[in-house]
């Protein structure tokens, strides 16, 4: 899989990750805005069942973090769009910023109709694979709900480890050195 980084010094240019199949891309503050609302306004079409309401809740927590001046680019909410036709199929994000000791959290969604062809799996390997190239970014963390054997599943094929879990989380790490 090849990764390839594209972005502009300008910041409404959206952050760019491409992958073989997978263009994931990290929307402008105003399309993020009107996704919130349910208006397209991007060049993309939508899949079926997209924006899912974890779509909502993410995009909701990236513009409160654009408007607070808290965002740092690269780490906000992407969109998966297939590159086949140029449609968003889901999302992927981190849930903000790196923290003080390198850590980034991250998670994912597909629309129903885009499930179990491994769309998630490429997003994930080359979302974590952008973010662990970046400044003091030395981990990825995702804590999917027990019982979640989907997502449990695109994290191990995507390298991540089992790191122990609580009463509804399952938590889950990949580290830039093992």
């Amino acid at each position: 899989m090849r990764l390839l980084r594209l972005s502009s010094d300008e910041p409404e240019a959206p952050n760019l990750i491409w992958s073989d199949r997978i263009l994931l891309r990290e929307p402008p503050l105003h399309e993020a805005e009107a996704l919130l609302e349910r208006k397209n306004v991007s060049p993309y079409s939508w899949a079926d069942g997209y924006p899912l309401d974890d779509t909502l809740v993410a995009t909701r927590w990236y513009v409160k973090q654009r408007c607070e001046g808290v965002w740092r680019k690269g780490f906000g909410v992407y969109q998966i769009v297939r590159r086949l036709d140029r449609m968003v199929i889901g999302d992927i994000g981190f849930h903000g910023a790196p923290s003080s000791s390198g850590k980034a959290e991250i998670g994912f969604g597909l629309a129903p109709m885009c499930r179990g062809q491994g769309f998630a799996t490429e997003s994930l390997m080359a979302l974590a694979g952008w973010a662990l190239q970046q400044t003091n970014v030395f981990s990825i963390i995702a804590d999917p709900a027990i019982g979640n054997e989907k997502s449990i599943g695109v994290l191990m094929r995507s390298g991540f480890r089992f790191t122990g879990e609580d009463k509804d989380l399952r938590h889950y790490e990949r580290k830039l050195w093992p």
